[in-house]
């Protein structure tokens, strides 16, 4: 994540990538199916049932996003295929779903890195030694 925007391609062989893809539609046309159903119900029981059922495909999910950080304070960041839900959530395109994210994780790094600094000029008034934070 060295600039805001930049997308760097997924490292994956075609079929790695064909399969993320048909996951990617498979989430796509689940959502499609509950919003109809949703658009389509009158009964307030059943509205709660297909309700009831999204939820539950939402947690069946697993995480869409996922954010590591090296002991060199690196933050390596990628994209699951769920994350298409969030965007579907929201009605954002894709483009806005990756910035949404892009954002979070430049703002988390920032912010960490100001914790860090903070705690280093406290240890530092405390005479504990130099901090090495870039």
């Amino acid at each position: 994540m060295e600039k805001k925007g930049y997308r760097e391609p997924i490292k994956a062989s075609l079929e790695e990538i064909l399969e993320r893809n048909a996951q990617i539609n498979e989430i796509r046309e689940r959502f499609d199916k509950l919003k109809k159903d949703i658009a389509k119900s009158s009964n307030p029981d059943d509205l709660a049932k297909i309700e009831s059922e999204f939820k539950e495909y939402l947690k069946s999910l697993g995480s869409a996003y996922e954010v590591a950080i090296s002991p060199m304070l690196d933050i390596v960041a990628h994209a699951n295929p769920s994350i298409c839900a969030v965007g579907t959530l929201f009605d954002l395109s894709s483009d806005q779903t990756t910035d949404c994210f892009e954002s979070a994780v430049d703002a988390f790094q920032d912010r960490l890195q100001q914790k860090i600094r903070s705690y280093c000029d406290i240890n530092n008034a405390n005479k504990r030694g130099k901090c090495y934070v870039h």
